[in-house]
Order: C-alpha cells, then structure tokens, then sequence
C-alpha cells in the first residue's frame, strides 16, 4: 500500500462534514493538550470529570489524538524506565534472545531488527523491541491473552523484571481511569466500558530507534505507516521525536516530545465501538536525528474474549455498523499473521473469513 492509497482509505473513514453524527470535524495543525488529572486523582469531582471528556471528544473527532498530562507518572520515573530499557537493547544479542519471543501464542517478548512488517508492502520497520503483558493469572485464557511475557536473566540486567512488571500493572490502572474518560466523553456512564477491561488485554512495548539516516526511504521506515490495534494507545517518547501522525487533510504532521505528557491516540477497537465516529489514524515514525531514540507505548484494549462491536449510540438509520463483531484476540492475530515472521506465527489461527483486518473495507465506506 502506497502513501496515496494510506491517504485516501484513511480520509474514506474520516471525512470533515460526517453526515452520519452531524459533525463538522477540524483539520488539527497541532495536537491538543488535555489535563486528566480529575479521571485519575480518585476524587471524582463530576464537573472536573466532564470537562476532561468534553475535551476528549472533541480531540478524539478532530485528530484522535491527544497530549495527556497529569496523568500520574512523573517523568523522571518515565526516564527511569527508559533508561532500563536502553540497557537490555545493549546488552550482547545472547543476552537479549534469552527473552526473545518465538511463538506468537506462547508469550511476549523481545524481538530484534527487522522482526515486524507492520506496513503491508514495506520493508521491515528498523527497530528493535520489547513487549510486556500483565501476566494474569487467569488459567482460563491462553497465555498470550494472559499477558505471559519472557524475561533476561536477572544476573545479566539487575532489577530489570521487576521494574518493568510494576510499571505495566501502574500503566493498567491508570488506562482503567481513562477509559472511563472515553466512556464519559460518549455519553455513557463512566463505568460503561469497566468490565471489558477488567483483565484487559494490555500491552507494553518499550521501541528502540537506531538513527536511521542511511535507510529510510518511501517504503523502509523506523515504525511504518499503521493504526493501532487496541483500544487505544499512551505513548511516553524521549526527547528525540520522530512521530508523525496525519490529520484529517491527510497531511502528516509531527507529535513532538512534550515534557511530563504522554501522547494518545484511539485505535481499532474504539474505531469499531463508535463506527469510526473516533478513528484509528496512521501515524509512523523515523529518526532522522543522530540519537537513539526510545519510545514506551501503553497499548489498552478490552479482554481478550471480550466481543466488540458497534454501541447502539454509534448507529442507526442511514449509519449502520461498518465493521463486524470481533475480538481484541482475534484482530491482533489477523493482522499479526501479515505483520510477523511466519515462523513466529506458527500455528496460530486466522480469520479470513469476515475477519475485522486493519483498514478492512475501507474501499468501500463512502464517507
């Protein structure tokens, strides 16, 4: 897929005069900043709560995506972080493959350069990373869903476990709070999508971004063009920069690093919830300056069984559902197969059939 097609697919589902809600979207030029300290101070000061979810709506119609701040996390501990992180990609690569994930089904886990596809038709994306899970301890759900995640040897990279598993399970919670904001900002009840993502199906994956001067290209990125697959997704990125999201000209433009903000943007799942009334926009990324560049991306989505389809809100004479029933499980896995090594992808099974594939249908959606 071209740029030319990513572009016009993209402004198929995302059109300024949106009929089907009557709305008249804005072209954003900057991201909006939006303070949620009121969904995540635990003191649910109700006025607070819906002038944070005004704001929410009204970025997730116009950009979908947003700057958080306030959001519970300093950024000296994000730094924390991001400097362990920095240390396990620099460790020897026998270090690293210890924690290397070799079945998509079985758990998360490292995977170096050149592992993920995540643009159909591309290059490999130049970078390495790390994904980690929750690590229910549900027996019912396969360990993928779980959030089961492979570890270095502790003697190799001290502390490192048990920092990283704290941190996930502090994003969980405060990605809990927030999408009580979406729930809030659709004019649902807060708690409207809590149980959904009680065991969500939560990803953390800590990207690591060699410049790349010598190797981008049309069709070779650091992070192709491509929506996210969850519900949505924070994203804490270090001072480098390099995001760029397009906007609703389709038009590219960047997100840089904002101190003490994390970034986030709606994904496939909300995109379904609300027949695209919030879209999942493509956004990629390429370093182009001299640094390595990090980036820790909190990816939340509903539990793994969890059936998503179209709110009774989001439809309706003239507006009916543009895409079918799913599961977060099942999404991932359809565009996983297209994504990953084959041999990573080994026995896992796909839904050709009806499968609700990243930017499916997109041909024929009118607008």
């Amino acid at each position: 897929m071209d740029e030319t097609e990513h572009k016009s697919l993209f402004k198929a589902r995302y059109v300024k005069d949106e009929r089907r809600f009557g709305v008249q979207r804005r072209a954003m030029r900057e991201l909006p900043v939006i303070d949620i300290g009121a969904l995540v101070d635990g003191r649910r000061d109700v006025d607070a709560r819906a002038k944070t979810a005004a704001e929410i709506r009204d970025a997730c119609i116009n950009s979908g995506f947003f700057y958080i701040k306030n959001y519970g996390v300093s950024d000296d501990d994000m730094h924390v972080i991001r400097d362990m992180a920095m240390r396990f990609f620099s460790l020897p690569l026998e270090k690293k493959t210890v924690a290397k994930a070799v079945e998509f089904n079985a758990a998360r886990g490292y995977q170096p350069m050149d592992a993920e596809r995540i643009t159909p038709g591309y290059e490999p994306d130049f970078k390495e990373y790390y994904d980690f899970g929750l690590e229910l301890e549900d027996e019912t759900l396969a360990p993928i869903d779980r959030g089961t995640t492979l570890w270095p040897h502790e003697e190799d990279l001290p502390g490192f476990t048990a920092l990283m598993r704290e941190h996930v399970k502090r994003t969980a919670d405060i990605s809990r709070n927030l999408i009580q904001g979406f729930a809030l900002s659709l004019g649902l009840d807060d708690t409207y999508f809590d149980e959904a993502h009680r065991a969500p199906f939560y990803n953390m994956r800590t990207s690591y971004y060699p410049p790349a001067h010598d190797v981008l290209k049309a069709n070779r990125w650091s992070c192709g063009p491509h929506t996210d697959y969850m519900a949505f997704t924070m994203l804490w990125q270090d001072d480098v920069g390099g995001l760029e999201v397009m906007n609703l000209d389709g038009e590219w433009i960047a997100a840089p690093p904002m101190p003490e903000t994390m970034v986030v943007n709606v994904a496939d799942m909300m995109s379904i919830w609300t027949n695209d009334l919030y879209t999942s926009n493509p956004h990629r990324v390429a370093n182009r300056a001299d640094r390595h560049r990090m980036s820790i991306a909190h990816f939340m989505g509903p539990g793994a069984t969890t059936k998503v389809e179209c709110l009774p809100t989001c439809q309706g004479e003239g507006n009916p559902p543009r895409y079918q029933p799913t599961t977060t499980t099942q999404h991932i896995t359809n565009i996983m197969a297209k994504a990953l090594d084959p041999e990573l992808m080994r026995d896992v099974k796909v839904d050709n059939e009806g499968a609700t594939e990243q930017l499916r249908n997109l041909e024929r959606i009118g607008g």
